[in-house]
């Protein structure tokens, strides 16, 4: 994640007196700002940490704030899964800060990228991302909003978690290959508002969703089905759509059809249809039916999801230092007798053909065609 500017107030203080520095901000998002921290101990231990500082509308009430959140907070502690950011902690600043009585939540940090700028960093470079990479990032998100739904709590009830606001931004993805969605239910702290003129996400909205309903885990599976065709054919809505047209089309659960679409199997096509229909009762009912056609599938397809396959795109494609230039002279060594070439470089079986990558093949990072292990 790239940091953009300093922070200014860099001390926060939780209720139990432990205190929590704030450095540099990481990103900025609908709901709040966040920033990269430390959590400050006993005996000199620092957590590192992120924290997200939360901005209401003017007519919101942090104290109405504080408690939705809390109803959040309490089902999103009970849910230990890998996909899922971890939540520290929950607390509000003091009298002492420009905006008193605020809330913030604290959580693990990520170390990656998220999803939304590697689908820029691809799309600015004019290629598709790659079909196992999407497959297998789908997949993880997928199982994340599963957990959220069906994870049992201390009472023995279902925490019954949905996103209700997912898009790119919100799915990270780290240098050790880890997928880590975030802000779940925080769509609730936009009620009351206009919840689809003002979000950044317009893109992943479910039809249902933009007439008025209330996001549910149906309408979730419909977020992340638009993510996985944005990775796998591109977005939704063609360049310079205007904000009525797209309005018109996300009502009706349109997308805007690619000229040049990849080879994408057939059964994945038929999940990803499911998963966008633009009737809530023809859709998966949960994220958790929608990985279970997904992980089938990519079973057949002998893709596997390692973490290897997300750790060479992140590293692969936004941390590949150029190799300096080697002014040397090599050492002499004796002739070796003459070997066989080796092999000719496989290239994945599910990568889109007809995209025009083929004739590029040499001037991308090799992960781009690589198959997974």
């Amino acid at each position: 994640m790239q940091c953009r500017k300093p922070a200014s107030e860099n001390i926060l203080t939780l209720s139990d007196g432990r205190t929590v520095t704030l450095h540099e901000v990481l990103g900025a998002g609908r709901y709040g700002i966040v920033h990269r921290a430390f959590i400050e101990g006993g005996w000199g231990i620092r957590r590192p940490a992120a924290v997200k500082r939360m901005q209401l509308a003017p007519d919101f009430d942090p104290a109405d704030a504080m408690r939705a959140l809390g109803a959040i907070a309490r089902r999103l502690v009970c849910i230990r899964h890998p996909s899922v950011i971890q939540l520290f902690e929950l607390d509000r600043t003091d009298r002492l800060h420009a905006d008193p009585h605020m809330p913030f939540m604290v959580t693990e940090i990520v170390e990656g990228e998220s999803l939304q700028s590697l689908i820029a960093s691809w799309q600015k470079s004019g290629v598709r991302a790659p079909v196992d990479f999407a497959l297998v990032v789908v997949l993880r998100a997928a199982e994340a909003l599963g957990a959220a739904l069906f994870t049992e709590g201390p009472d023995g009830a279902l925490t019954g978690l949905i996103h209700g606001d997912l898009s790119p931004r919100q799915v990270l993805v780290s240098s050790q290959g880890e997928v880590k969605v975030g802000d779940f239910g925080q769509f609730m702290l936009g009620e009351g508002q206009s919840h689809v003129r003002q979000r950044a996400a317009l893109g992943y909205a479910a039809p249902e969703v933009v007439w008025g309903n209330t996001p549910d885990a149906r309408s979730d599976v419909f977020s992340l089905g638009a993510i996985l065709r944005e990775l796998l054919v591109g977005p939704r809505f063609r360049e310079g759509t205007s904000t009525r047209d797209a309005m018109r089309m996300i009502r009706d659960g349109q997308f805007h059809a690619s000229l040049l679409e990849p080879n994408i199997p057939r059964a994945i096509r038929d999940i990803l249809d499911q998963a966008l229909d633009p009737n809530p009762a023809a859709r998966y009912g949960h994220a958790r039916a929608f990985a279970f056609d997904l992980r089938r599938e990519m079973l057949k397809l002998n893709l596997t999801d390692a973490q290897v396959c997300i750790r060479h795109a992140i590293v692969g494609w936004c941390e590949a230092p150029e190799a300096p230039e080697d002014t040397s002279e090599p050492p002499k060594t004796e002739r070796m007798p003459d070997l066989e070439p080796p092999p000719s470089r496989q290239h994945s079986d599910v990568v889109p053909r007809g995209t025009g990558l083929e004739d590029q093949e040499e001037d991308l990072p090799e992960f781009i065609f690589g198959s997974l292990p």
